[in-house]
């Protein structure tokens, strides 16, 4: 081991700068050892990534369906709330007519009452006026009868 670190060490460093240089210039084989590990490392490499993007795409489709059926509820929802306010605002009408048919019989009411009371204080003075014409006939009736005059 302690050779093997001398001669690392005796090596002159242009002299590895040449050798990183030639190796650069020179294609690499496929069937070197070298050139197969950095291979297998690349494509390794790249499935992950796919995988991961694949992976991201399977959760974005995923997120993307859970973000469509929560707005489909929220459709649902706002359908439903439209029918019932719909709804609420028909019979809200419906009872806005019934409301003025009973104003309307109500007021017809109270003018027939009135009506009635006039008619009413009209009766009473006229039978206040036949009970006094009445006693003033007995009254005639009596004096002629008993007083001879």
């Amino acid at each position: 081991m302690g050779n093997s670190s001398n001669t690392a060490q005796k090596v002159a460093p242009s002299q590895v700068d040449n050798e990183n240089k030639e190796t650069k210039k020179l294609k690499p084989c496929c069937a070197c050892p070298e050139t197969k590990r950095q291979y297998m490392r690349k494509m390794l490499w790249n499935r992950k990534r796919l995988e991961h993007y694949m992976g991201s795409e399977e959760r974005t489709t995923e997120s993307l369906n859970s973000l469509v059926s929560k707005m489909n509820e929220q459709l649902q929802r706002s359908e439903d709330t439209t029918s019932t306010l719909i709804h609420s605002s028909a019979v809200l009408h419906e009872t806005h007519n019934q409301f003025n048919a009973v104003g309307a019989t109500i007021r017809v009411s109270g003018k027939m009452i009135s009506k009635y009371a006039r008619r009413e204080t009209t009766d009473k003075f006229l039978i206040s006026l036949a009970l006094l014409l009445y006693f003033g006939v007995i009254l005639c009736v009596l004096k002629k009868r008993i007083f001879l005059f």
